[in-house]
Order: structure tokens, then C-alpha cells, then sequence
């Protein structure tokens, strides 16, 4: 029974790993607040999920000022790309009446291209901040995995929407949702990137 209050007992690793979450968004939410560094600020939410799934015991505060630093110049210009484009469709979505015959085509193609940005961010974030890529390359190996994989896809939609519906009667879990969703991203991902890489090619060191 006394098992359970020792160091390296379940309570002890359950308490670690709340803080561990809560920190890393809380970190998310600080680097997140002038807007346009959300992409980086995830980018380096990944980096440390990352190496959560793969085992390894890293430095929290270290490695996501580490990945932040390393990748904010492809992150922020990703970040910008999908928020002017998403910005865009729905500016079309809104005005898709003023196309008379055409507008239900023209709504639904661009509810389309909605989906399809959403679904390449998914991979995006993840994927910069496994590897060194541009941000083109980034964006179009991440549609063409977000496709490829849509079962994949659609498992890290599920738990986004699981998480959402959580937070509607747990309100306490928004405290730690950004970083239960990179953690759960990563464990879906990961698999995926590694049937495209060679083992050296691997960006964490």
C-alpha cells in the first residue's frame, strides 16, 4: 500500500506527468500570445511530444526553447500561408450567394479546400519540427500524408472532438488540452513520418 507514495510509484509518475502537461501548455499558451508565433509555439509543442512518445526524458522549458528558436522562420510562415488562406475561404464561403447557379458549387468547393487545410495543418507542425523542410516542402509532403493516411487523420480529429467534449463537463482539462492534443497527434504521426525516413535522417539528436 505504502508502494504507492514512493518516488518512483504510480501517484509520484501520475502527479509528474499532469505537471509535465500542464507546464508544456502552459508554455504553448505564453509563446502563443502575439498570434503569429502559434506556429512556432506548436512547432515546438511537437518537439517535446515527440520525445514523450519516443521514451525519452527531456528538459520541457529546454527543448521547446530549443525547437522554437530552430524553427520559427518556417513555422511563423507557415502559420501565416494557412491563416490568410483559411481567412480567404471563408470570406468566399460568405459570399458564395452572389454567385446565382453556381453557389452551392462554389460553396462546397471551397468547404473542400477548408477541409484540406485543416487536415494539412494537422501533419505540418509535427513534421517541421521532426525535420529540417522548407516551407512548400513542408506543406506538401503534409497534404500528401494527410491524404495518404486520411484513417490516421482521422483518428487525431476524433480526439480533438473527444477532448472538446471532455472540456464540456471537465472544464479543468483545458489546462492541459493543447498538450494531450500534441501528445496524442504524436503517437498517431510519428508511425507515419517513419515510413518515409531512412534512421539517420531522423532530425532529434
Amino acid at each position: 500500500m505504502l508502494g504507492i507514495f514512493r518516488i518512483d510509484g504510480p501517484l509520484y509518475n501520475f502527479g509528474s506527468w499532469i505537471y509535465r502537461f500542464f507546464f508544456l501548455s502552459f508554455l504553448w499558451t505564453v509563446f502563443s500570445l502575439p498570434v503569429c508565433t502559434i506556429g512556432a509555439a506548436t512547432t515546438a509543442l511537437f518537439y517535446v511530444t515527440h520525445k514523450w512518445v519516443a521514451g525519452e526524458d527531456t528538459l520541457i522549458w529546454g527543448s521547446f526553447w530549443k525547437s522554437f528558436k530552430e524553427n520559427f522562420r518556417q513555422a511563423t510562415v507557415i502559420w501565416i500561408i494557412l491563416g490568410v488562406l483559411i481567412y480567404i475561404i471563408f470570406i468566399n464561403i460568405q459570399v458564395a450567394g452572389f454567385f446565382g447557379e453556381l453557389s452551392k458549387m462554389v460553396y462546397y468547393l471551397q468547404l473542400v479546400a477548408l477541409i484540406e487545410l485543416c487536415m494539412t495543418a494537422i501533419y505540418v507542425f509535427p513534421l517541421v519540427a521532426r525535420h529540417h523542410v522548407t516551407v512548400f516542402g513542408g506543406l506538401r509532403a503534409a497534404f500528401f500524408m494527410a491524404n495518404r493516411h486520411l484513417v490516421t487523420t482521422i483518428m487525431v480529429v476524433l480526439g480533438i472532438v473527444g477532448l472538446y467534449s471532455i472540456s464540456q463537463y471537465v472544464g479543468a482539462i483545458l489546462l492541459f488540452a493543447i498538450s494531450l492534443y500534441g501528445y496524442w497527434t504524436s503517437r498517431l504521426v510519428l508511425p507515419v513520418f517513419r515510413r518515409y525516413e531512412p534512421d539517420e535522417a531522423d532530425k532529434e539528436d
